[in-house]
């Protein structure tokens, strides 16, 4: 995947990264504004590839502890999981 394609997955592991550091919880909407993809991207991404990891709270969403990933790592799941691999 080029620098460029996984700029957004990229940027999405940093988002949750650092919400799970933090404990904090976030709404999809934030993540949306957050990373620059449309409301259907991010509830497509929420039921296909990040249900694993994230926890619905009555604010938002937290990140739980399956989103143990690398940047590389998470960017690699990212790509599998989006193009059915």
């Amino acid at each position: 995947m080029g620098r460029d394609r996984s700029r957004k997955p990229r940027a999405v592991f940093h988002f949750f990264n650092d919400a799970k550091q933090q404990n904090r919880a976030f709404t999809l909407r934030e993540v949306q504004h957050k990373i620059r993809w449309a409301e259907s991207t991010v509830e497509t991404y929420r039921g296909k590839i990040w249900h694993v990891f994230l926890d619905s709270v009555p604010d938002g969403y937290i990140v739980n502890d399956n989103f143990n990933f690398d940047e590389e790592g998470y960017v690699k799941y990212h790509s599998q999981i989006k193009d059915g691999k």
